[in-house]
């Protein structure tokens, strides 16, 4: 399966000069276990096949030019991870879930859990200490953890000095009600932390399924600080974005913990937006890939909501439309790029005809697919409410067409078009209300002609 990962830059975040320091790359990423993907429903079935993502999962992690990376719920560790990554340079830990429900899965890969790689050209690990976290009664729970302590190597080194950094990774217990296992798991991982650094810089990364107002998150903040809300002043205003039946989530859940005053962040890498990530699922793309699976491939689509994206997702469908010789109007997928009123409707209905190869009786489209314009909205308002031949111009004539277009001449064609139309609709409004197009003149009852009125004003001397 092609695809086309969300582009990210990397954001500044400390500009002072540090010759004397060794930057670092750390990466925290909840890759979702199979276990877990099921139950998605805005995401394409194939997208979440473990054989169409875990290439895609790779990319992310190498393009990111990570040093350190730490995942969770990892449950294609032996089998994939560990050799893929050992390829590139890596060693790493796994730490299994004491009872994981990968193993449910029919034709699973083992249990998931959390894991944790680093360059071995860079570092060396002089440590390792694997933890499965108390819940608040000091009973482990199903979550765990992996501390590690690696030494920079002399050869890499700015100062040609080892340097050891203390990095950790875990995965708290999930769900909205478990606010209270969540501050133990993450005392008792907080406690092991402090203990296993003694004095060394230290990172934690992980999908601690808490927000900021959680009293986990208050206890970090105690001796570490969240790299993202360092760079911004405050959390990002999503890290996770989930849609399952009758319910979405959408919050801060994910973090990279830093100890102050020994580690500086540099920068942070991106984070996509909601137009990166796209509430809707691309429904048009979507829908078509439902019965072309093969031709329409959803990772090629950009979730984007600039003009350049949309363009670039129709240009493809276009394609698309065309090799399979669906009869798509040209004026509906323009009147939609545009946002013109009823031209949605019309694409919708439209597709719904090509896919299933039936007309909708009771849903008909109010727009020739030449006039996508507000006339029939225009026509629903009493009179003295209609749009002036300004306002008209400005309702049907989208900046995007201008973008698209820069000819002047063109735009100054599709502006005249315009306001022959709205000229037309005022002659109709004439013959239909004459009365209200007569001017009559009034004259004040309260005072005869030439007369002004006299004002009273209270006036009152200083002393």
């Amino acid at each position: 399966m092609a695809s086309k990962l969300v582009s990210r830059k990397w954001i500044q975040c400390d500009t002072r000069s540090g010759s004397n320091l060794t930057p670092v790359t750390v990466m925290q990423w909840n890759i979702l276990a199979d276990d877990s993907t099921t139950n998605f429903i805005k995401a394409p079935k194939e997208a979440l096949k473990w054989e169409n993502r875990k290439d895609e999962l790779l990319k992310e992690i190498f393009r990111s030019g990570a040093d350190v990376v730490c995942l969770e719920e990892v449950d294609h560790f032996p089998d994939f991870f560990q050799p893929k990554l050992k390829e590139n340079g890596f060693e790493g830990f796994f730490k299994p879930k004491p009872s994981s429900p990968c193993l449910e899965v029919e034709g699973n890969s083992g249990p998931d859990g959390c894991a944790l790689f680093y360059k071995a050209d860079k570092f060396s690990c002089l440590d390792k200490h694997e933890l499965t976290l108390h819940n608040k009664d000091s009973k482990e729970s199903n979550q765990v953890a992996i501390l590690v302590k690696l030494e920079l190597r002399e050869s890499v080194s700015v100062d040609h000095k080892p340097r050891q950094l203390c990095v950790a990774v875990t995965h708290l217990k999930a769900k909205a009600q478990a606010v209270d296992i969540r501050a133990a798991q993450g005392a008792h991982l907080y406690s092991e932390m402090r203990k296993f650094c003694g004095g060394l810089p230290g990172v934690v990364c992980g999908d601690f399924n808490a927000q900021p107002n959680e009293p986990v998150y208050t206890l970090f903040k105690e001796s570490f600080e969240s790299s993202y809300f360092i760079s911004g002043g405050k959390e990002p205003p999503l890290t996770s974005w989930k849609f399952r039946p009758g319910k979405v989530s959408k919050y801060t859940i994910d973090y990279i913990w830093y100890t102050v005053g020994q580690l500086q962040v540099k920068a942070v890498w991106e984070i996509p937006t909601e137009g990166d990530i796209g509430e809707n699922g691309m429904p048009v793309a979507g829908i078509f890939s439902c019965y072309y699976p093969q031709q329409i491939e959803m990772y090629s689509f950009s979730n984007g909501t600039s003009l350049q994206a949309k363009l670039g997702n129709w240009q493809q469908l276009e394609r698309f439309f065309a090799k399979e010789a669906l009869d798509m109007p040209k004026d509906y997928i323009e009147g939609t790029i545009h946002c013109k009123p009823g031209a949605a409707c019309s694409l919708i209905e439209r597709s719904y005809t090509l896919v299933t190869h039936r007309t909708l009786k009771y849903l008909p489209s109010k727009n020739h697919p030449e006039q996508f314009n507000d006339s029939t909205y225009q026509s629903s308002l009493p009179p003295h409410a209609r749009s002036t031949a300004s306002q008209s111009v400005k309702n049907n004539l989208a900046n995007t067409e201008l973008a698209i277009e820069p000819d002047r001449i063109l735009g100054k064609q599709k502006a005249q078009a315009i306001l022959e139309t709205h000229v037309e609709q005022r002659r109709q409004e004439r013959e239909s209300y004459p009365e209200r197009f007569i001017s009559k003149t009034t004259k004040p009852s309260r005072f005869k002609e030439g007369q002004l009125p006299q004002k009273k004003v209270n006036m009152q001397a200083e002393r």
